[in-house]
């Protein structure tokens, strides 16, 4: 298991967004066949995401997972910790939900369906009965992709264990860049259990998403549709529903300290520097715009030493509600936030000069501010 982990990792280690080739991604996507199937559509993301792989690292992933596979396959047959004949599931929860600590991705319709809902970790249990040896039964034909199988074999293991040891209605994941999940949407059919995906993060033109099926797909906005019809997604699965999550509303009786912050992603020293020349130019008072660093990918330390004529705002002490019931302006070159803003009413500011390139890209790759009321740093010099 920790040779496939470590073989797994590398495989789905994702690439920079900004590292996308989009024309020639798309061209190689329209080439593919339309899917007849479940696992035809898998098969399909698979290839897109070999694609965005190099030669060498697909035909690594794929030695090793030749000889995985069929020791994998006796293990998760004869591996301890199943339930028994006997033993009671949790029937109580309706419906399972693979993720811990983030329900708030989960729309409230969803919820109210759905009134008891569990959370598990992905992975606490993983095996396979008799029964199981069916499913892999139809994937014979893909031999010649020993990683493609050996995947699919793990997943299927882990969902074996969900519904032995939980027996939901549903199972809610946040999973349409897997390319497992439309052979999973068949495998929970068989199984008479709903599929269903919630949107996590931010959407783009990338076929790391495409050809996906679930029983049910929760979007945040209009714009995923045209977006995923793009990359040949089933049209019928979408469902349109803001999550609590990505609702935020701010005090609207607080003074509003700044007229602009700049919320920072992962920019590493020299773009950082580059941000900070710009808002030094900015028609805004130094005093009124404010610096918030990424809880996880900023460094601290950089962004003190950078940005030390602006206030920064401490993301573990101020909270998004206070920060945007601080600020009347919200900017970033790409972020949630930016989505999070725009849904609170706030004015949306796209960076358009740090980093030029990225920001061209983002465009082509069908960023979802552009198509909502927006207005670029460069207008604010």
């Amino acid at each position: 298991m920790k040779i496939f982990r470590r073989t797994a990792n590398a495989f789905f280690k994702s690439n920079s967004i900004f590292k996308c080739k989009t024309e020639a991604h798309l061209a190689f996507l329209k080439r593919l066949p339309k899917p007849k199937n479940p696992i035809q559509r898998s098969y399909n993301q698979f290839k897109c995401q070999c694609y965005q792989k190099s030669f060498l690292s697909n035909l690594k992933n794929s030695f090793i997972a030749l000889f995985l596979i069929p020791p994998l396959i006796i293990y998760l047959l004869i591996k301890p910790g199943r339930r028994r004949r006997g033993d009671s599931t949790t029937g109580s929860n309706q419906a399972v939900f693979i993720f811990i600590g983030v329900s708030d991705i989960i729309p409230l319709c969803l919820k109210k369906r759905y009134q008891t809902i569990a959370e598990v970790s992905f992975g606490d249990k993983w095996y396979l009965n008799i029964n199981d040896l069916k499913y892999l039964f139809f994937l014979k034909k893909y031999f010649l992709s020993p990683f493609f199988l050996l995947k699919l074999i793990y997943k299927l293991a882990l969902y074996r264990a969900i519904i032995s040891n939980w027996g939901p209605k549903a199972i809610i994941c946040s999973s349409e860049y897997s390319f497992t999940s439309s052979f999973l949407t068949w495998y929970c059919e068989q199984n008479h259990i709903k599929h269903i995906n919630v949107m996590h993060g931010e959407k783009l033109l990338n076929i790391r998403d495409s050809f996906f099926k679930f029983h049910e797909c929760y979007v945040w906005d209009e714009h995923y549709l045209e977006l995923f019809k793009t990359l040949r997604a089933d049209e019928d699965q979408f469902i349109v529903a803001t999550p609590p999550s990505l609702l935020i509303n701010d005090d609207s009786d607080s003074e509003q300290k700044y007229e602009l912050t700049y919320y920072l992603g992962g920019e590493k020293a020299p773009e950082m520097e580059r941000i900070k020349e710009i808002l030094l130019k900015i028609n805004i008072p130094v005093f009124r715009i404010c610096i918030r660093p990424h809880p996880r990918y900023s460094d601290l330390n950089k962004v003190s030493s950078i940005f030390q004529h602006f206030l920064i705002e401490d993301p573990m002490v101020v909270s998004m509600k206070q920060s945007f019931g601080n600020t009347r302006m919200v900017a970033a070159l790409y972020s949630t936030i930016l989505f999070q803003g725009f849904l609170s009413g706030k004015q949306i500011v796209l960076d358009d000069l740090s980093q030029k390139d990225k920001f061209d890209m983002l465009k082509e790759m069908k960023y979802i501010m552009f198509s909502k009321n927006y207005r670029t740093i460069s207008s604010l010099l």
